[in-house]
């Protein structure tokens, strides 16, 4: 499941994990999850802040796919990534996340399903996080140590 770390992205992964949840409870042919893939990630930040939901969900994290102006360029020329820039950074990203993506088939169907925050415990996660995020911007931590 490709995700940003937007709140309300995380917020429709946990949806999607109920779903998946109850699905699979009542089917015999159960929907392998394989992980979160981390898209258009700008700083450690958000990094951690989708890892503590990945966490959190019994979730994994598959890899991550930096933020990029070669991704837009590309598309305005009408091409893909590794079309339009093949020795880019961004490339490389793409090309390891296909094969992190590969070798991890066997794990994701027969690892177990991530497991969601109830709408409650959502909301206290969501909290602790924006509770960090104001120490952080009002110099109450430096560094990230808030993180």
């Amino acid at each position: 499941m490709v995700t940003t770390a937007d709140f309300k992205a995380l917020q429709t992964a946990n949806e999607t994990f109920s779903f998946l949840e109850q699905y699979n409870a009542e089917s015999d042919v159960p929907i392998p999850m394989g992980g979160l893939i981390l898209n258009s990630i700008s700083s450690s930040f958000e990094e951690s802040f989708v890892n503590d939901f990945a966490f959190h969900t019994n979730a994994s994290t598959i890899g991550k796919v930096p933020r990029s102006l070669i991704v837009r360029q590309s598309e305005l020329y009408g091409k893909t990534v590794i079309e339009f820039k093949p020795q880019s950074n961004q490339s490389y990203y793409y090309r390891r996340l296909a094969n992190r993506i590969f070798d991890s088939i066997g794990p994701i169907y027969s690892g177990s399903l991530p497991q969601p925050m109830s709408s409650e415990r959502l909301r206290a996660w969501s909290l602790e996080w924006a509770d960090r995020i104001y120490a952080l911007e009002n110099g109450l931590v430096t560094d990230g140590a808030a993180i």
